[in-house]
């Protein structure tokens, strides 16, 4: 009977487990094929803008293709919300490496399964964890943290610039641990494919924005008359990334946004893992 129950669990959990490797595989594809991006010979900078935006896009269209009615008559704002926090996270990350150590920041950005457990708790998404769980956090953390860590020069700064920079990265991981948590306050009343899309779209309309702004549309659609292949590498980075969006989503509604940060660690230090196996075994010429 006990073996029944703990069979009839594991087929239970199964959907879960299959989003996890849905998770990671697409976003190892995202990360191999957006590397083969940037490092074509020779190719625009602003490519990037254009990928970002397909990218966009099509993480707000996929979601549609799961259920016709998708986006309901709520109120936009709680999506504009998110789109900002996860600006305002991006952001500020980048403007803190003007004055600390960019091995701090690092730290700090493989670290957001922190601030995740502490917010979950304050919002009601979960019960407030025990200091067992927070030590099991901070050792994933920091083993993530070792393989990202990459030795860079120094940063010339005075103790307020630094102090200005601290405050910027501490805000950065504010926000990094309030977007799962409301993503998951939302789902409450909403669906998986209306958050990704509604939340997509936003992001869609200013990359968008962003490439019209370039002023570099006409080199970027000259150079692709010469790499017909470039827009079908750009649309698989798309979909590879819509695909782990998808899934991820779908891991925060169905086991919470802790639950959901925490694989998305363990995708980060895999990822490194398979990163350093490949350079391994690529031979020296």
């Amino acid at each position: 009977q006990v073996r029944g129950l703990h069979g009839s669990a594991w087929l239970c959990m199964a959907p879960l487990w299959l989003l996890v490797v849905g998770f990671f595989a697409c976003h190892v594809t995202f990360e191999a094929l957006n590397e083969a991006l940037v490092t074509i010979p020779g190719v625009p900078k602003s490519i990037t803008l254009w990928s970002v935006a397909v990218q966009f896009g099509l993480c707000a269209l996929v979601p549609l293709l799961r259920r016709s009615t998708a986006l309901s008559q709520r109120s936009w704002w709680p999506f504009v919300a998110i789109s900002a926090m996860v600006f305002l996270s991006n952001s500020l990350s980048q403007y803190s490496t003007h004055y600390v150590e960019f091995s701090l920041k690092i730290v700090a950005k493989s670290s957001k399964l922190m601030p995740t457990m502490l917010i979950s708790g304050l919002l009601g998404n979960s019960r407030y964890f025990q200091a067992v769980d927070y030590i099991a956090a901070i050792l994933l953390c920091a083993g993530t943290a070792f393989f990202s860590y990459s030795p860079k020069a120094s940063v010339s700064t005075t103790s307020s610039q630094v102090a200005l920079g601290m405050c910027a990265l501490g805000l950065s991981c504010v926000f990094d641990g309030l977007v799962p948590n409301v993503q998951q306050r939302l789902l409450r009343d909403t669906t998986p494919s209306e958050l990704m899309a509604r939340t997509n779209a936003v992001g869609a309309v200013a990359g968008v924005i962003s490439v019209a702004l370039s002023g570099e549309a006409s080199s970027v659609v000259e150079y692709a008359g010469s790499r017909p292949d470039l827009w079908l590498l750009i649309l698989g980075i798309g979909l590879s990334l819509a695909g782990s969006v998808l899934c991820y989503t779908d891991l925060v509604a169905r086991a919470g946004s802790v639950f959901a940060v925490g694989i998305a660690t363990l995708r980060k230090s895999a990822s490194l893992l398979l990163s350093h196996g490949v350079t391994a075994l690529v031979p020296v010429s």
